[in-house]
Order: structure tokens, then sequence, then C-alpha cells
């Protein structure tokens, strides 16, 4: 587990593929809100599965960011039981839609079915 603030810095942790799942907060006081959203919409577009926190009064941008791609979100205060299974299940769906590397990939035989 890693804690990181910076936008930059998460994105490049996503972008290496140094991170299965992430929280991203949008009651944090470090930005404006509407850069906070921008970067929480640049990081989703990487494809990390997300999991966003929100107080009651931004819960629509916190649907808004569901519908964009975030795994699910979070009320604010926080329930740790419900963030638990929030993450098992943004983990478990990514999991799940990795290749596996011990299966075989079909081969990619341009040749059809021309040796039936």
């Amino acid at each position: 587990m890693v804690l990181e603030s910076d936008w930059e810095e998460m994105s490049r942790l996503v972008s290496g593929g140094e991170c299965d799942v992430s929280i991203l907060d949008l009651n944090s006081t470090r930005d404006a809100l509407d850069v906070r959203i921008a970067c929480v919409k640049r990081l989703l577009a990487l494809g990390v599965p997300s999991v966003v926190l929100a107080g009651d009064g931004m819960s629509g941008v916190a649907d808004e960011l569901v519908r964009g791609g975030a795994f699910g979100h979070c009320r604010r205060p926080l329930s740790v039981p419900d963030l638990k299974v929030m993450l098992s299940g943004a983990y478990q769906n990514t999991f799940f839609k990795r290749p596996s590397k011990n299966v075989p990939q079909p081969a990619n035989d341009s040749k059809g079915c021309d040796r039936l």
C-alpha cells in the first residue's frame, strides 16, 4: 500500500503498473474541486480500478465518476467494512480481466479454415 497525494506521482504509479487498485478521495482540500475531478478522470482513463471517497455533498460527482469508469464509491464518513468490500470487488474484477500467463494463447493463424 502506498499513500500518495501528488496527482502526477499517482499517475506515474498507475501507468507503471505499480498499482492494482486506487482510492481517490474527493474531500481533499489540497486542490480546488474542479482540479481534483479532472485529475480523477485522468487516472480513470489509465484503467486502474478506482474507488472514490466522497461526502454527502459530492455524491452526484461520485456517481458521475462511477459512470465514467470508477469501480464504485464509498460515502464519508468512511465505513471500513464497506471500503474493504469495495476494494476487494475492484481487485477481483481486475484480477479476472487480466490474461493468465500460464494459459497458452490461441495461435494467430491467418490461413483460416483452409486446412480442415
